[in-house]
């Protein structure tokens, strides 16, 4: 479960170790999802995370993690964003970063 806590993260490490062990229909991890992502065998979509659960889309496929509050806060990242992240992550400087999130946007919309 995530922290309830309005003004934070709560326990960062365990937070971090609670979302991605959300699971999908088909057992798979969030974790495991965004892993993919970073090492280039998925394509990225957005990303919600909220109380007990998440929404993505990866591979231009819907999936849900946990079981996701009806409503609430709620953390959105796009799929351009992500690629952004994973780029700089992967040692791009932020001009070539901001390029791939341009061509993510592209491939996505």
């Amino acid at each position: 479960m995530v922290s309830s806590s309005s003004t934070g993260l709560g326990c960062v490490p365990d937070t971090a170790s609670a979302v991605g062990d959300y699971r999908s229909q088909d057992g798979g991890r969030l974790a495991d999802a965004l892993l993919a992502v970073l090492r280039g065998q998925a394509q990225p979509g957005d990303l919600i995370v909220k109380q007990d659960g998440a929404s993505a889309t990866f591979n231009g496929h819907h999936l849900v993690f946990g079981n996701p509050a009806e409503d609430g806060p709620a953390r959105f990242v796009t799929g351009p964003t992500l690629a952004a992240l994973v780029a700089e992550l992967s040692g791009a400087s932020p001009a070539h970063a901001d390029a791939v999130a341009a061509i993510t946007r592209i491939r996505n919309y």
